[in-house]
């Protein structure tokens, strides 16, 4: 572990901000998103494949003739462990910030919910509270508020026909303490790190697997076992169980990309440094 995550004691812009600004096809912004491996009795978990799936999307800045504003880092395989259990959460996640060295961060994990949930605040759990972390420190923080553009994010995700609501208990587990984290570094900037933006949101955990998954799952990935299984995507499977409804994986991986997109909106870019990468955005028709 290096220095930066060994003493880790680990602005967005309002509604009315203007667009990011770009530099002819250029990518001018970093987003980093991030997605938990599956975990307890569910084979699967939408939110590492969510991320994985939007690895290298450029978002499209639709308020400046489509031109490219952002270049999307997908890193879907976060541990579903706390500090101290070994290769945890918020380790993993904060390297990939040294990493990326994003300008916006969205985590995202997976709830029993049928919709998609934005965490309102990520509160420091005692239970299982980071050593590395001084509570008597002059900059300690109990909790932290979401830094995402609530309202616009929320619009974009219903724009992509999906439920979304609001939450102000991330649930005390390592999503929560994994977003207490990142927004922890967004405070305290170890490795010089300026994340202008970051926020945590639930994804459904019953879901309907509609997207192809072949260089997304690895060697002993228990939805391999699934009689079920089929990477390409053209034979829909419900790979966790649940009641009701079961939302298309299509869709969140959508409605997430909508967030990221009404996220890059808002926020104002002074750096003119392009990304290189392959332009591959979703189609919203």
């Amino acid at each position: 572990m290096g220095d930066d995550l060994r003493t880790l004691s680990t602005k967005g812009e309002g509604a009315g901000a203007p667009p990011a600004r770009i530099s002819g096809s250029a990518s001018d912004l970093r987003v980093l998103v991030t997605g938990f491996k599956p975990f307890g009795a569910d084979p699967y978990n939408p939110s590492g494949i969510a991320a994985k799936c939007l690895d290298l999307r450029r978002v499209d800045n639709l308020a400046r003739g489509g031109l490219h504003a952002a270049l999307i880092h997908g890193r879907g395989d976060i541990p579903v462990h706390f500090a101290g259990e070994g290769d945890d959460a918020a380790d993993a996640v904060l390297q990939a910030i040294l990493d990326v060295r994003p300008d916006v961060v969205i985590s995202l994990g997976q709830a029993p919910d049928p919709f998609l949930r934005i965490e309102l605040r990520a509160r420091d759990n005692r239970e299982h509270h980071d050593p590395r972390i001084s509570t008597s420190s002059p900059e300690y923080r109990p909790e932290y508020t979401t830094l995402l553009d609530v309202e616009r994010v929320a619009a974009a995700i219903r724009g992509a026909g999906v439920e979304v609501t609001t939450s102000d208990n991330a649930g005390a587990f390592v999503c929560e303490d994994l977003f207490y984290h990142v927004m922890r570094y967004v405070q305290t900037r170890p490795g010089g790190v300026d994340i202008k933006v970051a926020g945590f949101i639930h994804v459904p955990r019953y879901v309907l697997v509609d997207v192809p998954l072949q260089g997304l799952i690895e060697v002993g990935d228990p939805i391999l076992a699934n009689p079920r299984y089929d990477p390409s995507g053209k034979s829909p499977f419900t790979p966790n169980t649940g009641e009701g409804r079961a939302v298309p994986q299509s869709r969140i991986n959508d409605a997430v990309f909508r967030a990221i997109e009404a996220t890059v909106a808002g926020v104002a870019v002074q750096a003119d440094a392009p990304i290189p990468g392959p332009s591959c955005g979703l189609d919203h028709a």
